[in-house]
């Protein structure tokens, strides 16, 4: 007999819901909601999410409740820039004859990177703050004039960006060395985390870590020995994303006479 975990991605407003499942002679997992005193308000798309160690699986169904447009509140909601966005208007009563999306008082779409559907989803491709973040309306209407409408904030947050590194070449024991992780982009706030093939640095010998900035770590080896030969990597996170970048480290041979210092992050004082 195999269980698995049935979840049942309903908000439950009152009494009226009740949730329960049960085993069959088969062995099979059942979850069922039933709903007392059916309103308008109860109509739109349930989802059930069966998961288990080997994987997870869902299935939707759209309930219709016969009656007036409603549109649930949608307050507040974030979208990360570079990538797609995705909301569905919260809309039931039928028979409903359209769904309309609109952002500062105009109609959706307004550009090629828009889609609105049929069932009131709308789809924004390359989100991008200062376009699209702001105040957006759904509106819900019926064929004998009535209609309903809720408002969405929508927040554009902006992932972290990485400026490139490196190491000098020819670097010998003795010399010292330091590499800087600048995010050039992203909002606060940021995290910093280094590590050396894939290891942390923070118990290894002769290696710190200095912030900057807000948006800024360095990485300095005061004495190179053939220890520190490997690969760096900085890690720079924020809400909404995590970001690497890596650099290797080749140290080699005695000091040179006079060639004990290197700086790679002219300026950043």
């Amino acid at each position: 007999m195999s269980f698995c975990l049935i979840e049942l991605n309903v908000i439950i407003f009152s009494n009226r819901y009740l949730k329960g499942q049960y085993v069959s002679a088969h062995g099979d997992v059942i979850s069922h909601v039933n709903i007392s005193m059916v309103h308008v308000t109860d109509g739109g798309t349930y989802s059930c999410t069966a998961e288990n160690s080997a994987g997870k699986v869902s299935h939707l169904a759209r309930l219709n409740v016969y009656g007036p447009p409603h549109v649930r509140p949608m307050g507040t909601v974030s979208a990360v820039a570079g990538e797609a966005f995705t909301v569905t208007c919260p809309a039931s009563g039928y028979p409903l004859h359209k769904i309309l999306w609109m952002k500062d008082g105009v109609r959706l779409p307004t550009s090629h990177r828009q889609r609105v559907h049929a069932n009131g989803t709308l789809v924004v491709e390359q989100v991008t703050r200062g376009t699209d973040d702001g105040q957006y309306s759904c509106t819900a209407q019926a064929n004998h004039g009535r209609s309903d409408s809720q408002t969405l904030t929508v927040r554009v947050m902006v992932p972290p960006v990485l400026l490139p590194f490196h190491f000098e070449d020819k670097l010998q024991e003795g010399d010292r060395a330091g590499i800087a992780c600048i995010v050039s982009k992203g909002d606060p706030p940021i995290i910093f985390t280094w590590g050396k093939d894939g290891q942390s640095i923070e118990s290894m010998e002769g290696i710190r870590v200095t912030s900057i900035s807000h948006f800024s770590s360095a990485l300095m080896i005061d004495s190179l020995t053939a220890q520190h030969t490997g690969q760096y990597t900085c890690r720079a996170s924020n809400e909404w994303a995590e970001v690497t970048h890596s650099a290797s480290l080749a140290v080699s041979g005695t000091p040179l006479p006079g060639k004990n210092i290197c700086i790679l992050w002219c300026g950043i004082i």
